[in-house]
């Protein structure tokens, strides 16, 4: 009997690469691996650290879960320019000629 991986990833979005071949989307299905072996899976998508994981194939169908953490402040990062702090999005309230971004007194 053979084995087979069957990969799910979140966010549906992902990419599943098994041992440096051509990624494929999740849920991923491997067939026809050999029993005992051992591979590495590449998980990835955009905006999420792409992460590597080590698995053994047993005989028959191994499942596995992952979930992707999202990049630390992925689109949200604050972008200067020349030199100049960004300033800050969202609306503005103004009191008492003082400039609050955040909406509080």
């Amino acid at each position: 009997v053979r084995g087979e991986l069957v990969v799910n990833v979140q966010p549906p979005s992902a990419r599943v690469r098994l041992d440096g071949k051509d990624p494929v989307p999740a849920p991923a299905h491997f067939r026809d691996l050999t029993p005992g072996s051992q591979h590495e899976l590449l998980l990835s998508a955009s905006g999420y650290e792409p992460k590597k994981v080590p698995v053994q194939v047993a005989a028959g169908e191994n499942n596995y879960n992952y979930e992707l953490t999202v990049l630390p402040s992925h689109g949200h990062r604050p972008h200067t320019n020349g030199g100049s702090p960004a300033k800050p999005s969202g609306d503005s309230i103004r009191t008492d000629d003082v400039l609050n971004p955040w909406g509080g007194n």
